[in-house]
């Protein structure tokens, strides 16, 4: 810029008109705050009905909650971020309306007429600095964040002519879930927003919803991919809720539930599918040959690998928990049932290699006590010892354990093949139906 551009930029900025506009808008704004809260307005002092209308009633504050968005659903801290307007309305009678003088159709908040026409205005937020404010807060709440435009926070202020405050701000609120993953994926995740008073008490403060208390953007449902969502108003009789070991232990509060159910079909079809046919490979097996020992034994070792693999998978993937969740439950299922397949094929290739063993040789009976006394030529002693012994059952075990192995032998020697095969065949998909028969209903019904 050259030294005549900075004269007159220099001259424009000291000219008694430049500044004008500012000076006169600060004063609008000075006046119009002075119109609107009239002088010994006392802003610690809540607006009590009862000090107008002695009759006891107590002082409203209104709410009503517009989800834009479900921003985040987090599985692992169990919480949801609600993209939202909040919006607060009350009556603050000791608040004028700014056009109230000018118009003469009345001078003050709670004025006028019955069939009076109650008119609206915006008002700068920098009001809310100069007059009471409730004192709501989110019970149980991560974080609440106030979205910004890039001069300043988007809010904005009404004011009515009856004397009604209107604010609405757009917030981000990280609510807190129950983190309840026992039925996992078959959960539901309850997400309660509970809002209090701080410091008032029931029945001098009431909080209630508005009539369009609760609205959730249609688009909301396109948004979440893995739940289905009910937001529900709660307490729309009683306006108190209980406070665990609080002062006191009723507030007042409104509150809204946002229930998730998340979506089953695609862990039908990446889980729960997969891993029962697995299973079905494994039972299948059953009906190949015994004699084809490499083919029926990779085909039952491969599958009882791929359904670890695929459990560990699913754990990582999952919520953390301290506990069994119904996933589990099914891949643990499916993980024994396979195992057994190989425990059976097991006991076939045992059955067989006993029957190919010999038969073990029968020992004869030691001689009598006649007979060794004959033959003996030790002294009397020595025979009684002898004697003493076999009336004592030294020999007896090794005739006991000689009999137990052949009757191990020829019990194995007589049990077929077939037979197990057989059994195993009935045995394994009626315990896998009895199981589906009991998990499902109990996961998805109850």
């Amino acid at each position: 810029m050259d030294a005549q551009g900075v004269v007159i930029f220099v001259w424009l900025m000291t000219s008694p008109w430049c500044c004008a506009g500012e000076g006169a808008a600060g004063k609008a704004s000075d006046a119009n705050k002075l119109s609107i809260v009239p002088p010994g307005y006392l802003q610690e002092l809540a607006p009590w009905p009862q000090v107008l209308n002695h009759d006891g009633s107590p002082l409203m504050i209104n709410f009503s909650l517009k989800v834009n968005a479900i921003m985040e659903t987090d599985d692992k801290q169990t919480s949801v971020i609600l993209d939202s307007f909040f919006r607060v309305t009350w009556n603050d009678w000791r608040l004028k309306y700014p056009e109230a003088e000018e118009s003469g159709k009345g001078s003050g908040g709670g004025g006028g007429g019955g069939d009076e026409e109650v008119r609206h205005t915006i008002v700068n937020p920098v009001l809310l600095e100069e007059v009471w404010l409730p004192d709501p807060y989110i019970f149980i709440v991560r974080d609440i964040n106030t979205l910004r435009l890039l001069l300043k926070d988007v809010r904005g202020v009404l004011l009515y002519s009856d004397g009604r405050l209107f604010v609405s701000i757009l917030t981000k609120i990280h609510l807190g879930c129950s983190a309840k993953f026992s039925r996992f994926p078959f959960d539901e995740q309850e997400c309660r927003l509970a809002i209090y008073s701080y410091m008032y008490e029931a029945p001098a403060l009431e909080m209630r919803w508005l009539p369009e208390g609760l609205v959730v953007d249609p688009r909301v449902k396109d948004q979440l991919t893995n739940f289905d969502y009910t937001f529900t108003i709660g307490n729309t009789s009683s306006h108190t809720c209980p406070c665990y070991k609080c002062i006191p232990p009723e507030a007042p509060c409104v509150y809204a539930t946002l229930v998730l159910t998340r979506k089953v079909l695609g862990h039908l079809l990446s889980t729960f599918l997969p891993s029962g046919l697995f299973v079905a490979v494994s039972y299948a097996s059953l009906f190949w040959p015994a004699d084809v020992i490499p083919g029926r034994t990779v085909l039952v070792i491969t599958s009882l690998l791929t359904l670890v693999s695929m459990h560990t998978g699913v754990r990582q993937s999952s919520p953390e928990t301290s506990y069994i969740k119904a996933v589990d439950v099914w891949m643990i299922t499916c993980i024994v049932m396979s195992a057994l397949m190989l425990f059976e094929y097991g006991l076939v290739l045992f059955i067989k290699k006993q029957q190919k063993l010999p038969a073990p040789p029968v020992q004869e009976e030691p001689p009598s006590r006649d007979t060794h006394i004959s033959q003996s030529t030790k002294s009397i002693k020595a025979a009684f010892e002898l004697s003493a012994r076999r009336e004592a059952g030294k020999v007896a075990p090794l005739q006991v354990k000689l009999n137990t192995w052949q009757s191990a032998h020829r019990y194995w020697k007589t049990l077929k093949v077939d037979r197990v095969e057989h059994i195993f065949k009935v045995l394994a998909p009626t315990v896998f139906l009895l199981f589906n028969l009991v998990y499902w209903p109990y996961y998805l019904v109850y």
